[in-house]
């Protein structure tokens, strides 16, 4: 009882020094206190968070003449897009589970933030969004524009372990095969953490972007278009395979009844290893 008075003592020392206690809370805990600035913040906080883990370069678009340049496909430029850019995939996973959710007042897809960007811009490309469900749709727009935007998701939440490293839902598939269909494709990854990209070397350009938000498809065109600098970094690893590291059971999931786990590999995990 010591301890746990004492633990009680705290936190009401603080809600007295708050001055929590002095009139009632006639607040509304449902009510949207959203503003323009809120919005504006989860916009920047999102595009800073963004990390570019590859930028390749691939042929550019021009002229029969120089046909044979190259550049990076990001940042990308409006008056290289020629009629069409392709947007594909995920476009709803914009936060987790459990005490990782948010219910956002609204959400921007990425493909409604590229045609934002574009029409701040003053560009003319039509932006087409396509689920990826059938592929062969999916194949057939990526051949028919310059390039090709790939979303993919995947979430997590808290009291489950996520079974596996892989994106699931033919996700990785749908980025092989756009990939093979459009050279200049990039790959938007939201996720809580380490993912699988086995594609890796197929695609030119992939941005990480967690879990962004609401401002998620700004975010991602302000990255895209370069008005923001995705200077963020990895703070986890992405490893090549599953348990690459070679953890045994008694690392994780742990052994016994509960289970405990054995931290055995100190600091000798992801890129330290």
């Amino acid at each position: 009882m010591k301890q746990i008075d004492s633990s009680v003592l705290r936190i009401l020392s603080a809600m007295y020094e708050s001055d929590l206690f002095n009139g009632l809370n006639e607040g509304n805990p449902h009510a949207n206190v959203t503003c323009d600035d809120h919005n504006q913040l989860a916009r920047e906080l999102a595009a800073n968070s963004i990390v570019l883990v590859k930028n390749d370069k691939v042929p550019k678009i021009m002229g029969d003449d120089e046909k044979l340049a190259t550049a990076t496909v990001l940042p990308l430029s409006v008056d290289e897009l020629g009629a069409c850019i392709a947007v594909f995939g995920d476009e709803t996973t914009v936060s987790g589970g459990g005490s990782g959710h948010v219910t956002p007042a609204y959400v921007v897809t990425p493909s409604q933030g590229i045609k934002n960007a574009l029409n701040e811009k003053g560009g003319q490309t039509k932006v087409i969004y396509n689920s990826g469900e059938i592929l062969d749709d999916a194949i057939k727009l990526a051949q028919q524009c310059a390039t090709s935007i790939v979303v993919v998701a995947t979430s997590s939440t808290e009291a489950v372990d996520r079974p596996t490293l892989e994106l699931g839902n033919n996700q990785d598939e749908l980025v092989a095969s756009i990939a093979k269909a459009n050279p200049r494709t990039v790959v938007v990854v939201n996720a809580p953490g380490a993912v699988l990209l086995p594609w890796h070397d197929q695609v030119p350009s992939i941005l990480i972007s967690w879990l962004p938000g609401q401002e998620a498809g700004n975010a991602i065109a302000d990255v895209l278009f370069g008005a923001v600098n995705p200077s963020g970094r990895l703070p986890v690893t992405m490893p090549n395979k599953e348990n690459e590291v070679g953890f045994t059971p008694e690392q994780f999931p742990g052994t016994g009844n509960p289970p405990e786990s054995s931290y055995i590999e100190e600091l000798l995990i992801g890129y330290r290893y």
